[in-house]
């Protein structure tokens, strides 16, 4: 785990990456759900049909009930 964090903080530091890019499926959203959390069934989906999801309908899942 300390070299995962180290290598994402050391791609962050070179700049090759964004510190957002590294650690944004671990972003709490509202509702207490992660991005990839809430990400994970449209992105499956997508894969499922072949489709590209529409804006409006991935950003349903996102909204906390």
């Amino acid at each position: 785990m300390t070299l995962l964090i180290d290598a994402k903080l050391g791609a962050v530091a070179a700049g090759i990456a964004t510190l957002e890019s590294e650690f944004l499926a671990h972003v709490v959203l509202p509702g207490n759900r992660t991005v990839l959390d809430a990400l994970e069934p449209i992105i499956e989906t997508a894969y499922r049909s072949g489709r590209y999801p529409a804006p409006g309908d991935s950003l349903l899942p996102l909204i906390p009930e």
